[in-house]
């Protein structure tokens, strides 16, 4: 890629994400229910949670509503993103465990859950999610490629892997476990 191109990079990935959760979402039957956020998301971290939507990914139509309401997303491409720091350091201190606590925060201050996906150079999508999230979508475990890390508080697992979960079963799940979480 040339020099500064990384914007044109990360902004075509969040499209992508875009039109992929839509897909997910309406079986197939529509890709155009989620959109890049203002400044993806920035408007949000500007107002210190106080105006805006967190994450990349917004989107007006009604169907994207029981998604976003649960949701922050952030979608990352860079050239690496240094699984291994992510592997054998503490979460904050790798560049991609940043962006997992970063992403994290904003979303407590919405009332949301975190989902991040990222995709490292010639490598395939990855979403990233709080272990408590992700049993949501372990209904049949061994349908699913993940890996737990950091004390098993993370999971990992590849975007095409998450994509094969029932979208209705998944969202039930996490709305009923955001409805009796304790505050």
């Amino acid at each position: 890629m040339r020099p500064g191109g990384g914007h044109a990079k990360g902004a075509g990935f969040e499209r992508r994400i875009c039109r992929a959760l839509s897909s997910w979402l309406t079986a197939g039957a529509r890709d155009d229910l989620f959109s890049r956020n203002v400044l993806s998301g920035g408007q949000f971290t500007v107002a210190k949670g106080k105006r805006g939507s967190p994450g990349d990914i917004t989107g007006v139509d009604p169907l994207a509503a029981p998604f976003l309401a649960l949701f922050a997303v952030e979608c990352k491409h860079h050239r690496s993103l240094y699984l291994e720091q992510l592997l054998l350091k503490p979460l904050g201190d790798s560049p991609f465990g940043r962006i997992i606590e970063d992403t994290r925060h904003q979303a407590r201050l919405a009332g949301k859950s975190y989902l991040v996906i990222a995709q490292q150079n010639r490598c395939e999508a990855l979403v990233v999610m709080d272990r408590a999230i992700a049993a949501c979508i372990l209904y049949k475990p061994r349908s699913f490629q993940y890996h737990l890390l950091h004390n098993e508080r993370i999971m990992l697992m590849p975007l095409a892997s998450f994509m094969r979960a029932d979208p209705a079963k998944f969202l039930d799940a996490v709305r009923n476990r955001h409805l009796h979480r304790q505050p």
